[in-house]
């Protein structure tokens, strides 16, 4: 844990990493929710009120956050909780996208499967380091045709 506060040289920061804890804990707890209503709720939070473009390190630093305090948590908190996380606490910028995908393994059976999800910035991994075997299924919050 201390290595966490080597980096808070700021009070700005020491806020950001208060408030992906709370961000990474309550999706933690709304998670548990049916996946139907625990959407629809997702989905209504993150709407923004305007749409605004972080700077690449706002973005690089608040997925820090999330990962750090991930990290520290009495209980896992695996890559859709994080990737939510870092989505909610980043919904003002449109150019951020929650991707959800699977890899499929030789000789498919209903076991040789994952499935992952992270956040893309232009095409680039923010959160949940995947690896290119993972094929992105759907993308959180894009309507069909887009």
């Amino acid at each position: 844990m201390t290595r966490v506060f080597t980096k808070v040289r700021s009070l700005a920061v020491f806020w950001l990493l208060v408030e992906a804890t709370l961000v990474v804990v309550a999706v933690k707890i709304a998670y548990q929710l049916p996946f139907r209503l625990f959407k629809k709720g997702f989905d209504w939070f993150i709407k923004p009120a305007s749409a605004v473009t972080y700077p690449l390190n706002r973005i690089h630093q608040t997925a820090w956050a999330v990962n750090a305090v991930s990290n520290r948590m009495p209980f896992a908190v695996v890559c859709l909780p994080r990737a939510l996380s870092l989505k909610y606490l980043l919904r003002q910028d449109p150019r951020l996208h929650l991707k959800i995908g699977v890899r499929l393994q030789a000789g498919f059976t209903a076991h040789a499967w994952a499935a992952h999800a992270w956040v893309e910035l232009d095409g680039q991994i923010v959160i949940g380091d995947t690896p290119e075997t993972y094929q992105s299924l759907w993308t959180w919050g894009e309507q069909p045709g887009n």
